[in-house]
């Protein structure tokens, strides 16, 4: 074998070498690329749920005492309207009569 022919020989083999080590390269690449996306993906999910989540407590917790001092105003306006209806009418009718219209509401 002639020394251009082993010279031959080492490149081709080293150019398999390099071949064979940048395709296992990219392998790993896109590997580690995969890898980081489906962590990527997951803290991203993780993210928006914790971020709906607290919106929705933020949310609640603005409105709900809304909500009550809504309900508080409805329950004071119809202790009004009763107070009107009721007003010169004896003790015991006037209680009677409202234990018929906090069943009636209530129930």
């Amino acid at each position: 074998m002639a020394l251009s022919d082993i010279e031959n020989k080492i490149k081709q083999d080293t150019n398999i070498e390099a071949e064979n080590i940048i395709s296992e390269a990219k392998s790993q690449a896109m590997q580690i690329i995969k890898e980081a996306e489906a962590r990527a993906e997951k803290e991203r999910d993780e993210i928006l749920f914790s971020g709906k989540k607290e919106a929705e407590d933020l949310k609640r917790a603005f409105i709900t005492p809304f909500k009550l001092e809504s309900k508080k105003k409805i329950l004071e306006e119809k202790r009004k309207i009763l107070d009107l209806i009721f007003e010169g009418k004896s003790k015991d009718l006037k209680e009677k009569k409202e234990i018929e219209v906090a069943k009636v509401l209530f129930s």
